[in-house]
């Protein structure tokens, strides 16, 4: 036995030898191990015989080749696809030195042989990994990304047909977003497969953490409703591997892989699965950020621009009242003395009213913008509702006098909440004064109250001018100028009703208003209920 035969039988390669006519005459043991060939098969047969029985699509590779050896030239890593009886597609690299005699004449080849599919495998994937992280880097769509990763993973192992299927939560299936060498009937009936044990091939995948092997699909009970689109794509054997988030560790979809043999993935297929699973993730996750961050982005642009729009209005707002102090005090400081008794009440009235706008306008102001920068504390406690009301009603019983204006409160004495007692007085404070402002005299104000279950129900009705149907939609945006004049010209900014909106949903609740021109308005709030019991806290007299 040659010192190169025993090498040979020795080595994690395997060494061959050919003579002249470029026929086999050795191939070393370990070839058909790795090849699951016997060499004896191989040996007398040629290179050129034996390129008839490799992939279809590496000929022009191959012709090259034989090429270079009918010329007696040496060669190094020549690889190529290699199909084993078993089926498994492996990847082969072969090294090789044209052996001449001491006459110069060509006698044959001498060279090794390695298996380099996981190195290939590996290397493609990779070589994908940068490329789906470059393609998240440069912000290219969700589906490109999932694509492009389905063909790595093909790439990387050609045996496999690999797609992607993401959760849809809404509709609780699985949506097919990416597997470009999926015949299409297969596609269409994957596309919208149920979540959840016992619905389909992939329901528990989709519902646990586990990679889940489906060896046949043609006889596997979950595959039953599609085993006539399998068995036309020529489908045996199914693995699929979740994708699961790394922040949130829910399944956000499937990374799936189909076979045209029945059989379990080994090492380097489930590490193909694996990664593709996890690249997936990554990829899933940073999107929804994206979409979240631009989302979030545009809810601040929208709020910015509707605060410039809000301060617009309220420095509009606050200039009427002090250029009507302005005006009128300067009237009375130089030209009193000229002016009969009466007519001096009449500009100090004016300047009251005036000064009053003003000190409202203010009032509201600072109690926003205390809610806003959260330094308007929020303690909720059982209050009497009934008693804020009667609270209220007295506070602006002299303007209704004023007017003419009848108000009634119809709360039950104890009808108690769960609410933040200045909030709630701050609420009927606006409420109250915006009825009487838009009630003509002779009209009538009612504030009521009532238990209802796990809520307290308040409303302010009023028998007013009532409210536009457009204008009611936007009342309670902050951009928008929704404030009009009074039934006496009283003005107003909108800020009161703004300021009631959000002092409500501090409590969890939401106000509605209901209005019919000429007829009047009612607004509506609500509050958790509360238990009455001593103790209960009122609001200071006066």
């Amino acid at each position: 036995m040659s010192l190169w035969t025993r090498i040979g039988e020795i080595a994690s390669d395997w060494f061959w030898e050919m003579d002249a006519d470029l026929r086999y005459t050795f191939v070393s043991d370990t070839y058909s191990k790795i090849a699951g060939k016997d060499q004896k098969a191989v040996l007398v047969r040629t290179r050129r015989e034996m390129y008839t029985g490799y992939i279809a699509e590496e000929r022009d590779a191959w012709k090259g080749f034989l090429e270079r050896l009918e010329r007696h030239e040496d060669f190094d890593g020549f690889t190529y696809s290699y199909i084993r009886p078993d089926g498994q597609r492996r990847v082969f690299s072969n090294n090789g030195r044209a052996v001449f005699d001491s006459s110069g004449q060509f006698v044959g080849y001498r060279g090794t042989g390695v298996d380099v599919t996981e190195l290939k495998r590996n290397e493609a994937l990779l070589v994908g990994r940068n490329q789906v992280l470059g393609e998240l880097a440069l912000g290219e769509s969700l589906d490109t990304v999932l694509t492009h990763l389905v063909t790595v993973a093909d790439e990387a192992d050609p045996e496999m047909v690999c797609a992607v299927l993401l959760r849809d939560d809404e509709a609780e299936r699985l949506r097919l977003i990416a597997a470009p060498r999926l015949p299409e009937t297969l596609r269409r009936s994957l596309d919208g497969q149920k979540i959840g044990h016992g619905d389909g091939p992939w329901a528990s995948t989709a519902a646990i953490h586990e990679q889940k092997v489906f060896e046949n699909v043609l006889e596997d009970e979950d595959w039953a409703g599609l085993r006539e689109a399998v068995n036309e794509a020529n489908a045996r054997t199914c693995w699929s591997q979740p994708i699961v988030g790394g922040e949130t560790d829910r399944v956000l979809g499937i990374f799936a892989a189909f076979l045209n043999e029945s059989r379990s993935p080994g090492p380097g297929k489930s590490e193909i699965l694996e990664t593709s699973a996890q690249l997936a993730a990554i990829a899933i996750e940073r999107k929804r950020a994206e979409r979240e961050i631009e989302g979030q982005r545009d809810e601040l642009a929208l709020l910015n621009e509707e605060k410039d729009k809000f301060f617009s209005i309220i420095a509009h707002d606050l200039k009427s009242p002090f250029t009507a102090l302005l005006g009128l005090s300067t009237i009375l400081a130089e030209k009193a003395g000229t002016f009969p008794k009466d007519e001096v009440v009449q500009y100090a009235s004016l300047i009251r009213r005036a000064a009053d706008q003003a000190f409202k306008l203010l009032e509201d102001l600072l109690d926003w913008s205390r809610l806003q920068l959260g330094r308007m504390e929020y303690s909720p406690q059982v209050i009497d509702v009934s008693e804020v009301i009667q609270t209220n009603m007295v506070r602006f019983q002299p303007v209704a006098e004023l007017k003419q204006i009848d108000i009634e409160g119809k709360a039950a004495s104890g009808t108690v909440a769960t609410a933040d007692l200045h909030m709630v007085d701050t609420i009927l404070r606006n409420l109250i004064s915006n009825a009487i402002k838009f009630t003509a005299g002779g009209g009538k104000v009612t504030i009521d109250a009532k238990a209802n279950g796990k809520w307290t129900e308040v409303s302010v009705t009023d028998e007013g001018v009532g409210i536009e149907a457009e204008r009611v939609k936007s009342l309670f945006d902050l951009g928008e100028k929704t404030s009009t004049n009074g039934t006496d010209g009283e003005t107003g900014s909108g800020l009161g009703l703004q300021l009631c909106k959000e002092l409500v949903e501090r409590h969890g609740s939401e106000m509605s208003v209901e209005s019919i021109q000429a007829k009047g308005t009612t607004f509506r709030f609500t509050l958790p209920s509360g238990k009455r019991r001593l103790g209960s806290v009122r609001l200071p007299d006066g």
